[in-house]
């Protein structure tokens, strides 16, 4: 029998942390070893990254991307799979009866076509239009609440407005035969009213200096390139608070020195130590704006670790993060 190698490249992203899904059957794999690989996969990535409202309302953009990349490939792969071994459990058993589960796939395939059968996609996005609104109002509410308060955290009000309005939006577009034309119009009107005062904020932004309190091993320039290099090689650094793609472009230090992060529990021996850095980022949504994040980076965890370069690990500390000019960066 003439083996294959086969090939499967989702259109676009298929994980939030992944942008394509690519699966490779083994050399002499069996095309129904082949089937279950694939169905295997797929079925997992919904319920890892779409079954939940949390990653929905967190992921935004980047989460209706890939959940639009894996419906392009599950719709049609798993009608295919159905046509091919049928719709119940009993003459899929027959076809599968007695094969060895492919390499690398833990599951029976009694557990992966009842996983996937469990997938709907129409109750699904009604089920994110449901959660867009909810989450819109949610925005609005606490947007209101700092409104009335005349609340000085303009950065926050603005966000809020943003998402109030945009997953109205999104709620609208997943159901397009709901109602959300005075959802949209309040988000649109909490923009309109907190736009004039977050410009005149943002006008006033500029870009610190590093540390002068700054007392380490690497100067503040060393850490700074260090940390834009870490970041270019680990794009999925954290999960970014705003929905846009990100490009480290400037870091400084903001933390006076090397921190201990984690010790040794008996003994409270140091093994890792950390620093704090201010990092601005651009992305595609607006030209003229970049995100500044506090961020955290931290060295390699373990016994007689340095104070010191190279970075191996570092994320955002929550809800620390602004808006500013991008013209008021440095060069």
């Amino acid at each position: 029998m003439v083996t294959i190698r086969v090939v499967l490249i989702a259109l676009a992203a298929l994980s939030l942390a992944s942008l394509c899904l690519l699966v490779l059957a083994d050399e002499a794999e069996e095309p129904k070893q082949a089937d279950w690989r694939v169905l295997a996969k797929l079925s997992a990535q919904f319920v890892g990254d779409f079954d939940s409202q949390g990653k929905f309302t967190r992921g935004g953009g980047a989460y209706m991307g890939a959940y639009r990349a894996w419906k392009t490939a599950f719709v049609p792969f798993w009608a295919e799979f159905r046509k091919r071994y049928g719709d119940t459990w009993e003459s899929v058993e027959k076809h599968f009866s007695g094969l060895d589960k492919p390499k690398g796939v833990p599951q029976p395939i009694a557990y992966v076509f009842r996983t996937a059968s469990r997938v709907d996609v129409d109750k699904h996005e009604s089920q994110m239009a449901a959660w867009a609104e909810k989450y819109a109002k949610q925005q609005h509410a606490s947007w209101k609440r700092m409104y009335d308060q005349d609340h000085e955290n303009v950065e926050v009000m603005m966000r809020q407005a943003d998402r109030s309005a945009a997953f109205m939006k999104l709620a609208a577009r997943l159901n397009p035969a709901g109602d959300y034309a005075a959802g949209i119009q309040a988000g649109n009107e909490a923009v309109e009213k907190t736009l004039p005062k977050y410009m005149a904020q943002l006008k006033d932004k500029t870009w610190p200096a590093p540390n002068a309190s700054f007392e380490g091993a690497d100067t503040p320039d060393a850490l700074a390139a260090a940390a834009l290099a870490f970041l270019r090689a680990h794009p999925d650094w954290t999960a970014p608070e705003f929905d846009d793609t990100h490009v480290p472009v400037v870091a400084v230090v903001s933390g006076d020195g090397w921190k201990v992060s984690k010790t040794d529990w008996l003994t409270g021996t140091p093994l890792q130590y950390s620093i704090q850095m201010l990092v601005a980022f651009t992305g595609e949504k607006h030209a003229d704006l970049a995100y500044c994040y506090a961020m955290e980076f931290y060295t390699a965890q373990g016994a007689g670790v340095k104070q010191a370069l190279p970075f191996a690990y570092a994320n955002s500390r929550q809800f620390e993060c602004y808006r500013m000019l991008r013209e008021k960066l440095p060069e």
